[in-house]
């Protein structure tokens, strides 16, 4: 037995080594073939698929393809002008996260119960240089970073169940000082998004990441040099700009990260700023509607019930007529069939090493300096959140926190989820009834636009992330891995 099965890993490593290059020629060609020889290509590929996910994706890209949407000529540019080495993590990641790492995730759920999610999001330290209005990070040092060993065996942790994507958040990432060597030591294995605030990008750090490859920056801004410095300091704008020229001159795959509020929602859906990103060369811009979270949490900045359906209307106007690909993580939940915490899609790992269900929700039961990413997924907290997911089936109002407020408490309260910071319990208490007015308010809009302009969800989503949560038995095997004493 053990001779086939390293003949099976022998023959995998093959598989996956030639699909990679097939993958890099496909990218070097893309700039300079017609769409419809690219269909072709797509389908020959897809006889290769059995996951509905990643048919689902195909059949998606396919009708971007034929629709000749504008995000087809990122994917060109972007063919066109990353590093070699950038392309390289692209490929490998792909074929990894297709074949490769497929295989991973199949025998983590055989073997646990859980189906793994897609990403994992880890903040290993939440120090940083700069004190934004309304940010979620207070005041930390770097005796509450997580243990370099404890941030490498998540890591690890990670690769062995086939989640091959990993986002670094904080706090700024690039203070914490063993960031470059993980993602060195995991560039053939993991690839990583960072969210940074662009004031540390120089250019020795650009070509760094140019160098490893399997890294994709992006950069928070605000709007303009007004929204941006009101928000996070004089001068944070320009330093923004520089940053995003010395990614791009460098080739590295980067992006913006924007946080609307009621003082800015106008703007960062407008021509003038989305051309901007384009011309500064960013490939994605990310939408994070400000959340009533952290030390000091606020129901002032979060964009009202209206002005969250503009930045809908305001992004899907831009999608389709603007190169630049473009994610809501609020308005977009039709995508992912509502919300994706507690493990469905993706978690959040803090610098304390807290299993946190979201980046925005600061709760926990389980630490990983105790128990190991399997051990976490079976908590009572993340299995009841995943339990009543999708929260409803109006995917435009996917979020617990702010969509269904009362459903949150009830599961921190039901399941003894405890806050992993000062002031994360206002979410249950001083904030509760401002969060059902808010939630309201917004299902008085949503609802009605659901009825009317999402026919097209029930084509998109045909049933398959539904159907892979109907998979996760309700008591998961007892013989989850547990996490070494540190």
């Amino acid at each position: 037995m053990a001779i086939i099965n390293q003949a099976k890993g022998y023959a995998a490593r093959a598989r996956d080594a030639a699909l990679e290059r097939v993958t890099i020629e496909f990218l070097n060609r893309l700039p300079d073939t017609p769409n419809e020889r690219l269909v072709g290509i797509l389908e020959m590929g897809g006889k290769l698929l059995s996951d509905p996910i990643h048919q689902r994706i195909l059949e998606t890209s396919i009708k971007v393809l034929q629709e000749h949407h504008p995000s087809v000529e990122v994917l060109r540019r972007a063919a066109k002008e990353l590093d070699p080495n950038c392309k390289q993590s692209i490929s490998r990641f792909l074929v990894k996260t297709i074949f490769g790492a497929s295989d991973k995730r199949a025998r983590f759920t055989e073997q646990y119960g859980i189906i793994p999610p897609s990403s994992i999001v880890i903040s290993p330290s939440m120090r940083c240089n700069l004190h934004c209005v309304g940010c979620y990070a207070g005041n930390y040092t770097r005796s509450s970073d997580m243990p370099q060993e404890v941030f490498e065996r998540i890591l690890e942790e990670c690769k062995e169940a086939g989640i091959s994507f990993i986002t670094i958040s904080g706090g700024e990432p690039f203070v914490y000082e063993p960031l470059l060597g993980a993602i060195e030591k995991y560039r053939k294995d993991l690839v990583f998004m960072v969210y940074t605030n662009g004031s540390l990008m120089t250019k020795d750090l650009a070509r760094k990441l140019r160098e490893l490859g399997n890294v994709a920056c992006f950069i928070s801004v605000e709007g303009f040099q007004k929204e941006t410095d009101a928000r996070r300091g004089p001068g944070m704008f320009d330093k923004v700009m520089a940053a995003m020229d010395n990614l791009r001159d460098e080739g590295v795959f980067f992006g913006g990260s924007v946080t609307p509020t009621r003082l800015n929602y106008q703007v960062v859906v407008s021509d003038e700023f989305v051309d901007m990103l384009v011309e500064k060369g960013c490939y994605h811009v990310w939408y994070f509607s400000y959340m009533p979270i952290g030390s000091h949490p606020s129901l002032d900045l979060m964009p009202l019930p209206e002005q969250r359906d503009y930045l809908r209307k305001g992004i899907q106007n831009q999608r389709a007529r603007k190169p630049i690909l473009m994610a809501d993580f609020w308005n977009d939940g039709v995508l992912v069939q509502g919300c994706m915490a507690g493990g469905k899609l993706y978690l959040h790992i803090n610098n304390n090493g807290d299993y946190e269900p979201c980046v925005f929700v600061h709760f926990a039961v389980d630490n990983a300096k105790e128990k190991s990413l399997a051990e976490a997924l079976q908590s009572d907290f993340f299995r009841t959140i995943r339990t009543h997911q999708p929260f409803s089936h109006n995917y435009l109002r996917p979020c617990p926190i702010i969509d269904y407020p009362k459903m949150m408490r009830k599961f921190i309260v039901d399941t003894g989820a405890h806050p992993t910071h000062q002031g994360a319990e206002s979410l249950v208490t001083t904030l509760a009834d401002g969060l059902d007015t808010y939630s309201s308010g917004v299902a008085d809009i949503y609802n009605e636009v659901w009825q009317k302009d999402y026919e097209w969800a029930d084509w998109f989503n045909n049933e398959p992330l539904r159907q892979m949560a109907a998979q996760e038995p309700q008591a998961a095997p007892a013989s989850a891995p547990k996490a070494p004493a540190q």
